[in-house]
């Protein structure tokens, strides 16, 4: 688990614990589909913290995803959870934890290039 403190939108500091579903591909991603077992898991969590702010081939605004080299913004659409996934995660393996606040999903994406996670947030655009 990591240990390092993040802000969320507001600039409230957010602990470790205060996520509320972790999920990772590690078990899962050999190639760029992931189909072993544990996938229907990390789609079920992920699925079920979005709730009914999830909407099948929504527009979802990403604030700060972080990459390699840079934080990142910008707008992908996606049709099932899966996509959704593919547009806040990185093609490697990584770790994602998630806490939605209203319309808001404040999201922790950690990677090779960011292995202590590095926070961003992710909205539905209307």
């Amino acid at each position: 688990m990591n240990d390092k403190l993040t802000h969320d939108i507001q600039g409230n500091i957010v602990k470790p614990t205060d996520w509320t579903t972790e999920v990772t591909n590690v078990c899962t991603c050999e190639t760029d589909w992931c189909d072993a077992d544990c996938w229907n898991d990390v789609t079920y969590f992920v699925g079920m913290e979005l709730g009914d702010l999830w909407e099948e081939g929504a527009t979802w605004y990403v604030d700060g995803l972080p990459l390699w080299n840079r934080d990142v913004s910008g707008s992908f659409r996606a049709d099932t959870i899966d996509d959704f996934i593919r547009g806040i995660t990185v093609k490697d393996v990584w770790t994602l934890r998630l806490r939605r606040e209203g319309d808001i999903v404040n999201a922790m994406l950690s990677h090779h290039d960011v292995p202590t996670g590095r926070s961003f947030t992710i909205t539905k655009k209307d």
